[in-house]
């Protein structure tokens, strides 16, 4: 079986909005982020492109920007995999990702995926050698 994510997904909460190059926005909700890509949720209007720049606005006021193409849309949930991001941004994801792997529901994700129990592809299909590196030497 195989299991086509790489990345982490992070469960957010914060204010999307996608910009059209047709100078539409639509206002959304975000409900997780990972290195690949955001999923939305409640957009405030049909989505009538593909490509879009999605701004997500969190309560202390970072900004994450990035474009991205929509790649799948099922059960109200809309998910898009990044095109491009700057270096702000991504290292704000990268932080999201490092402080969510600290956490049970972390632990919680991998039980219920049996992500331990799948294997892991690249884009280009080609199975992913997966370790994970415990420092027993710590007190």
């Amino acid at each position: 079986m195989s299991y086509k994510r790489i990345h982490v997904r992070v469960p957010i909460q914060g204010e999307a909005l996608l910009l059209s190059c047709k100078d539409t926005s639509i206002k959304a909700q975000t409900i997780d982020i990972s290195h690949g890509g955001v999923a939305i949720t409640s957009p405030d209007e049909p989505l009538t492109e593909d490509t879009y720049d999605i701004i997500i606005t969190f309560k202390d006021r970072k900004k994450i920007k990035l474009a991205a193409y929509l790649v799948r849309q099922e059960d109200g949930v809309l998910g898009f995999k990044t095109d491009k991001i700057d270096r702000d941004s991504l290292q704000i994801i990268t932080d999201l990702v490092f402080a969510y792997q600290e956490t049970n529901d972390f632990i919680k994700q991998i039980d219920e995926h049996n992500l331990f129990g799948q294997s892991f592809v690249d884009e280009e299909g080609k199975e992913l050698d997966i370790t994970f590196n415990v420092d027993l030497e710590k007190p």
